[in-house]
């Protein structure tokens, strides 16, 4: 849920609030009725919005903590090839310095 949805259901949820208190031609208890129960819906769905992105920000996180694990562990190959490669490399030059001395 981005940070602009959540705020336009917050400020909704109070206007639609406000504007039924002003407009509605009930009585006190019929109002106070209808607010808990409007009040509670706007509360079951802010949880359910709350848990929705919690469980996509959780899944992003494994994924990401997924890829930098893979990346490590290119980066070690990569790396441990190299040493190999530089090693070989040292090896002939000194093999190959030894020969012309």
């Amino acid at each position: 849920m981005s940070n602009k949805m959540g705020k336009g259901l917050i400020l909704g949820t109070i206007a639609g609030v406000i504007g039924g208190l002003l407009f509605a031609p009930k009585s006190g208890k019929e109002t106070r009725t209808e607010l808990k129960d409007k009040l509670d819906k706007a509360t079951a769905d802010m949880e359910g919005k709350t848990t929705e992105a919690l469980e996509v920000a959780e899944e992003k996180f494994e994924e990401v903590k997924d890829k930098a694990a893979e990346v490590t562990e290119e980066f070690k190959t990569s790396a441990d090839e190299f040493q190999k490669r530089a090693l070989n490399a040292a090896a002939a030059a000194k093999k190959g310095f030894n020969k012309k001395v």
